[in-house]
């Protein structure tokens, strides 16, 4: 196995487990929250967000997804034109907009509203900021989904020159 394939897993392997995480956010914890008070829902995050957001598994696991496939892209570019090559050049793309991106221009920027907010003096807002939370999470599960799919028939390819 060359350099290049063991790249590209660690990018599934990496991409793949983000997916999770996000899924058990989306699926456990959004569906706890969002039956929560306004007051009971701002504690909760108060709370989560700030481990959540400098969590090492986080910033790991997002690097790892972005920096492992393009590792295997700069290893492999003398076969740009397999599809091998586009289908991580295509993963590591929607995983770095969907994912990473919006992470850094959505949700962060989310996050620091609802840090801010007084857990018994909501804003009138606080539904839609709450929403636009839950939003932000599909579209990252979504995303980071997606260049998992990728990435993961990407490497199921065979490499040029193997059999």
């Amino acid at each position: 196995m060359r350099a290049a394939s063991i790249a590209l897993a660690l990018g599934v392997f990496t991409s793949g487990l983000f997916s999770g995480l996000l899924a058990a956010v989306l699926f456990l914890l959004q569906k706890l929250l969002k039956r929560m008070s306004g007051a009971d829902f701002t504690r909760v995050m108060q709370r989560f967000l700030p481990m959540a957001r400098k969590a090492p598994v986080n910033q790991v696991l997002i690097l790892a997804s972005v920096l492992a496939p393009v590792a295997a892209l700069v290893l492999g570019w003398r076969d740009a034109d397999s599809p091998r090559f586009v289908l991580t050049l295509v993963g590591v793309l929607v995983f770095t907009v969907g994912t990473f991106l919006v992470s850094r221009y959505g949700a962060e920027p989310v996050y620091d509203i609802i840090l801010g907010w007084n857990a018994w003096a909501l804003p009138e807002n606080w539904i839609a900021v709450r929403e636009r939370y839950f939003r932000i999470n599909r579209v990252r599960l979504a995303s980071s989904s997606l260049a998992f799919l990728l990435l993961l028939v990407a490497v199921m390819l065979p490499e040029r020159g193997q059999p």
